[in-house]
């Protein structure tokens, strides 16, 4: 019966966060193999949902399976893209499916054209084939033109098709706000950490819940203490937008994943931010005494830090309702 093992169309958006990684572009148990492994090593260079196959001598090994003398078939795949090389006279075969017995021996070999992208199939009969090797052995050509391959999915008779493999999930530091402001203050100004943190803390005021973006500015601090994060425009949960303004309210508990940031006013004073951000959760906290439950006049008169008053148009630190924020 013939089973896929697709490798990659649910796993290729995760290339951004994670880079090209072959765990993520090969089931479990097949290996990558590089002509080149200098060049190309393992990991290996992927795109468009499946291995590049950009030279000859590049291809996949399936896992063993029990050792057999009848035919084995390997399945696969492929997408041509257009290459300008030429063969350099090579008169081999594009594909070349090699049969292995348990010491890693070539015991079988067959080898086909193929002329164009779509599902082929490649039977190979030796005896005691515990794992079938797809190479392509030369650039697959349709008469006129050269092209390199991706190979989007293989799969071999007789093998038992595994779960499909997630990409990892990162284990993202947590921190409190405490920490999370200790850890701004050491980077240069302006800077932005390279990695997402999860910081939890208590609302203690709300500068902007903005339907029209989606998004909220707002502080937060630790129950009982007094360092003070900004959070800025950060989204509702599973990032999606916020439709409405009483979705945060001063004094809940919330769990919010973003990147640190040393954000430089005009005064090149620094503001700890955490920014890029989305609730993972929000709750109301208990046992709050320190926070100043009341909501805040948005339509209140604005002032810079030299006392001068200034309307939305102004860019940089304004005192509202008594508090710091920033306009941008």
């Amino acid at each position: 019966m013939k089973k896929l093992f697709f490798l990659a169309a649910t796993l290729f958006a995760c290339v951004a966060m994670y880079g090209a990684d072959i765990a993520n572009a090969i089931p479990e148990g097949w290996t990558y193999i590089s002509n080149d492994p200098d060049k190309y090593p393992d990991p290996s260079y992927y795109k468009d949902g499946g291995i590049k196959m950009n030279f000859p001598g590049i291809g996949i090994q399936s896992p063993e399976f029990a050792p057999t003398n009848e035919t084995v078939n390997i399945y696969f795949t492929i997408k041509l893209n257009k290459n300008q090389k030429n063969n350099d006279g090579n008169d081999a075969k594009s594909f070349t499916a090699y049969g292995l017995n348990a010491n890693g021996d070539v015991v079988a070999e067959k080898d086909m054209d193929v002329d164009a992208a779509g599902d082929w199939a490649i039977p190979v009969l030796g005896p005691n084939i515990v794992a079938i090797r797809l190479i392509m052995t030369a650039y697959p050509t349709d008469g006129e033109s050269f092209y390199n391959a991706n190979l989007l999915a293989v799969s071999v008779d007789g093998v038992d098709d595994p779960e499909p493999v997630d990409p990892p999930t990162p284990e993202l530091d947590q921190l409190t706000v405490a920490d999370a402001v200790a850890a701004i203050e050491a980077m240069e100004p302006k800077a932005e950490s390279d990695k997402e943190y999860i910081v939890k803390g208590i609302i203690k005021s709300i500068a902007e819940v903005s339907v029209e973006n989606g998004n909220a500015t707002f502080d937060i601090v630790d129950k009982g203490g007094n360092a003070v994060l900004t959070v800025f425009r950060c989204y509702f949960l599973n990032g999606d937008k916020f439709s409405a303004e009483d979705q945060i309210w001063v004094g809940a508990e919330v769990e919010i994943q973003g990147k640190l940031k040393s954000w430089q006013n005009n005064d090149n004073s620094i503001t700890p931010e955490l920014t890029k951000g989305k609730l993972l959760s929000i709750e109301a906290a208990t046992g709050i005494e320190d926070i100043e439950m009341r909501s805040l006049d948005l339509n209140a008169p604005m002032f810079n830090v030299l006392g001068q008053q200034v309307d939305a148009s102004f860019r940089g630190v304004v005192i509202q309702n008594g508090k710091k924020y920033i306009l941008r």
